[in-house]
Order: C-alpha cells, then sequence, then structure tokens
C-alpha cells in the first residue's frame, strides 16, 4: 500500500511540474529577459528540491532495510520488530520536517515562477 501511495504521489508530482513547465514555456516569449531567467532559477530551484529530498529518502529507506535484515540475522524477528519501531519513531519526526522543508521550498519556487508569469493587467512592461 505504501509503495502505492508513494508512486501515486509522485505521479501528481511530475504532472504538477509538467503543468509548470507547459506554462512557462507557453509564456517565456512574452517575458523579459530579467524574468525569463528568474523564473527558469525558480523552476531549477524547485525541482533540484524535489530530486534532493527523493535521493535523501531512498538512501534512508535503504538504510533502514539493510540494518533491519541485519538485525534479523543477528538477534531474530521479535527484537528487530521492536527496535525497528523505536528507530522508525525517533526518524519520523525528523523526516516529516524535511518533508515539509522540501515542500514549502518546492512550493514556493513553483508559485513564485508563475507569478512572474502572470501577463500585467495595467498593460505596463514589468521589467
Amino acid at each position: 500500500m505504501f509503495e502505492r501511495m508513494q508512486s501515486y504521489s509522485r505521479v501528481i508530482i511530475g504532472l504538477a511540474y509538467a503543468g509548470l513547465l507547459a506554462i512557462w514555456s507557453a509564456t517565456k516569449q512574452v517575458l523579459p529577459e530579467r524574468l525569463l531567467v528568474w523564473s527558469g532559477l525558480l523552476i531549477v530551484l524547485s525541482i533540484l528540491t524535489y530530486v534532493v529530498f527523493e535521493i535523501v529518502q531512498m538512501f534512508l529507506y535503504n538504510w533502514m532495510s539493510w540494518r533491519y535484515a541485519d538485525e534479523v540475522a543477528k538477534k531474530g524477528l521479535a527484537v528487530a520488530l521492536y527496535e525497528n519501531r523505536r528507530r522508525e519513531k525517533r526518524i519520523r519526526a525528523s523526516h516529516l520536517l524535511l518533508w515539509l522543508i522540501t515542500f514549502v521550498i518546492a512550493a514556493l519556487a513553483g508559485l513564485a515562477q508563475l507569478a512572474q508569469n502572470r501577463p500585467s493587467t495595467s498593460g505596463e512592461s514589468i521589467a
């Protein structure tokens, strides 16, 4: 079930980035050069933040799996389950904080990019 939720989340995030890039692609011809550069940098920041989070999460899950398998082999299943549950409780708070920071950075960068691409309603040049 957890893998399905992760896959669903990644599909949604991928579609959101595709939409963001489509909007940027459609509006970049009318953007002043300064805004084009800033919006591109914000897109890169957003994507890079998400990719780094996914890599850190992958290393964390692999480390936890290897450690659990090692504990099962050395200490038995019952002890390994108990220690794994204790360790997950300790790590969960820091993982949630990392996710929240990643989400805020990625979302703000994406939203800032979209706000920069919004056409001026006064008819004046943005740059």
